[in-house]
């Protein structure tokens, strides 16, 4: 594990872990609720990419650890994530959870990348169109920020994952993510 510095305005604090060609940057929930790297979906979403061969970039968001910056509501995070995929070599993917999910959905404008979408808060954020990307989601049937009619819009058939018993956090219930990536991942 090497903690690092990335980027320059903001610097942002970052983790880097695993020796795999392939990097899965990894974006974390709300950070004006408390979310950052260290949360246990980043965390599950982290091992998983592990244990199929990936390298695995973390990062706090600006203003959240030890990021320089202040929360800027979607813009300036899109930037955040546009940062870390400069830093992570020829063939990234993103795993974004919660509002990482929203700004990945968002920095797909920019860049066409594999992406898979954990519990992506439809019901907080309008997500554009994924129709055509490579985009998967897995969100958890009890998901108290997820809105199915307006997200199942947004992606192609057979992209979109519900799991039964799971709500928007998957406390105790990270196996259940962990299995989904497990089918996932060696596919990207």
């Amino acid at each position: 594990m090497a903690k690092i510095s990335i980027g320059d305005n903001p610097r942002l604090e970052a983790i880097r872990e695993g020796d795999g060609t392939r990097v899965a940057v990894i974006t974390h929930p709300h950070p004006l609720y408390g979310g950052n790297m260290h949360n246990n979906v980043v965390e599950a979403a982290r091992d998983a990419a592990l244990a199929h061969g990936f390298s695995t970039l973390r990062f706090n968001f600006r203003g959240v650890g030890a990021s320089d910056g202040l929360h800027d509501g979607g813009p300036g995070e899109i930037d955040d994530l546009a940062t870390a995929i400069g830093c992570a070599e020829d063939y990234p993917i993103i795993l974004g959870y919660s509002f990482g999910a929203w700004i990945a959905a968002g920095f797909l404008k920019r860049r066409t990348l594999p992406c898979i979408l954990i519990a992506p808060p439809s019901a907080m954020f309008e997500f554009p169109s994924l129709k055509g990307l490579p985009v998967w989601a897995v969100v958890g049937a009890h998901d108290q920020f997820y809105d199915a009619t307006t997200f199942e819009a947004l992606i192609d058939p057979g992209r979109l994952t519900v799991i039964d018993g799971i709500d928007h956090f998957w406390f105790g219930r990270e196996w259940a993510l962990r299995a989904y990536l497990d089918h996932i991942l060696p596919t990207l």
